[in-house]
């Protein structure tokens, strides 16, 4: 039993050990910076709960969108970014979804600033939107 156990653990380390390794070879697809997006995606989450981003929509929009809804859109992406950073970084197929959320990431922050000076009322995200325009 306890011998069984320590081989499972082996082969799920040497399975996370292929999943990684590639985020450390000098020959990665993608480069070891865009590890940096799923952290960032968190960031700028972050900014935009404590900020009041469901309430912002509300007063800015007359509809908003609800606590539990922005938290679960914004879970799902998150696991999104980083099951793609993470396929992009193994695999060459998959190295155009660093530059597709590189994308998003601009749009999110042109988005944040048209919104903020156009209601002229901080819109919840701006500061890590700007601060994210580069991967």
């Amino acid at each position: 039993s306890g011998w069984s156990a320590h081989r499972s653990m082996e082969s799920r380390n040497a399975r996370l050990g292929r999943l990684i390794r590639p985020m450390v070879d000098r020959d990665s697809v993608a480069p070891r910076i865009a590890l940096l997006l799923p952290p960032a995606v968190l960031l700028h989450v972050v900014e935009e709960w404590f900020g009041g981003f469901p309430a912002w929509t509300v007063a800015v929009l007359g509809d908003g969108v609800s606590p539990e809804r922005f938290l679960a859109v914004n879970a799902v992406g998150l696991v999104l970014f980083t099951v793609g950073t993470l396929a992009a970084l193994r695999y060459s197929g998959a190295a155009w979804l660093v530059v597709s959320f590189a994308a998003l990431f601009i749009v999110n922050a042109v988005l944040h600033t048209l919104a903020t000076l156009g209601w002229g009322l901080y819109s919840p995200g701006l500061i890590t939107g700007l601060l994210r325009r580069r991967p």
